[in-house]
């Protein structure tokens, strides 16, 4: 209802998941911003793997589908072609033609060279600093492997973790750098 009263048409969108595919992962959010600090997180499994709604990931699709599948939407992204991928399969939106500005190909096109993590990117373009620490610190205590990916990272650490992350990719596809 929120985007509907304020016609949000463009989005920054991130996902975060256990494992290292799209189509075998564990899907534990999506999250959507729509203004700089404003944003929904949406948690679809806990820290410890368990689902936590009552409906599927393709019914709470379905719930976001009216104002997200409009044409007029579009997303803002880091490496885009995955989050639209997950999208697509597990909430089975539209992903064709909605990527608007995606932070990794804009940074390659301004610099091969440069390191294409979001983290290094919102840091050297954004107000967000190093919003990742408290998150790689755990990682590097709990010695995860990389195909675990975001699956066993606690809520207290992932959830404030991905909503600055999201945050950080609206200041990037606001136009100002």
């Amino acid at each position: 209802e929120e985007w509907r009263a304020g016609d949000f048409k463009l989005f920054s969108v991130d996902a975060e998941w256990g494992g290292t595919q799209v189509v075998d992962c564990r899907l534990r959010s999506v999250q959507f911003c729509w203004a700089p600090g404003v944003a929904i997180y949406i948690r679809f499994m806990d820290d410890r793997g368990n689902y936590v709604f009552d409906v599927s990931y393709a019914e709470a699709g379905a719930i976001l589908s009216p104002w997200l599948d409009r044409p007029d939407v579009l997303y803002i992204g880091h490496h885009l072609s995955v989050d639209l991928t997950v999208l697509a399969y597990w909430l089975k939106l539209k992903w064709y033609r909605k990527g608007f500005f995606d932070t990794e190909f804009a940074e390659q096109t301004v610099d091969e060279y440069a390191s294409l993590g979001l983290d290094r990117i919102a840091l050297r373009y954004t107000s967000k600093g190093r919003y990742d620490l408290e998150l790689m610190l755990w990682k590097k205590a709990n010695k995860l492997d990389s195909s675990d990916g975001y699956g066993l990272i606690p809520d207290s650490i992932l959830i404030p973790y991905a909503c600055l992350r999201f945050d950080s990719l609206v200041q990037l596809g606001d136009g100002s750098w």
